[in-house]
């Protein structure tokens, strides 16, 4: 089988850019809460708050970046893309079943990226 991220002996992440980070469909209860100012995303500080956020993650193990396709304004929520199964004997990922119309879509990008690392997924 071929050697994984999630065989090495340091963390390994998977983190999104943040180019289509959007509220513009607001998309959980929090969301609808606020008002248009607040809901507002500051481009330029995610940037910056990303680029701090990988330089430290990636000085201390292996930082893959999942590619920006699509138009996900979720996407960067790289956490929420599905759950690895360490206790399986194969590398077993299984990917989230979006139900959030802005999401639906995202786990696809995921499963292209995942499949070039061959791992196996379960969807």
């Amino acid at each position: 089988m071929k050697e994984t991220p999630s065989q090495l002996n340091v963390p390994s992440y998977l983190m999104n850019f943040p180019f289509t980070l959007d509220t513009s469909n607001p998309n959980n209860i929090w969301m609808k809460e606020l008002s248009p100012e607040e809901i507002k995303i500051d481009k330029n500080k995610a940037y910056r708050q990303f680029l701090d956020l990988y330089n430290f993650v990636a000085g201390s193990g292996l930082c893959y970046l999942l590619p920006s396709e699509g138009n996900y304004q979720d996407q960067v929520y790289v956490a929420n893309l599905g759950i690895y199964l360490p206790h399986l004997k194969e590398n077993t990922i299984i990917l989230s079943n979006y139900t959030s119309e802005p999401r639906q879509g995202e786990e696809y990008v995921g499963k292209k990226f995942l499949d070039r690392k061959s791992t196996r997924l379960n969807s």
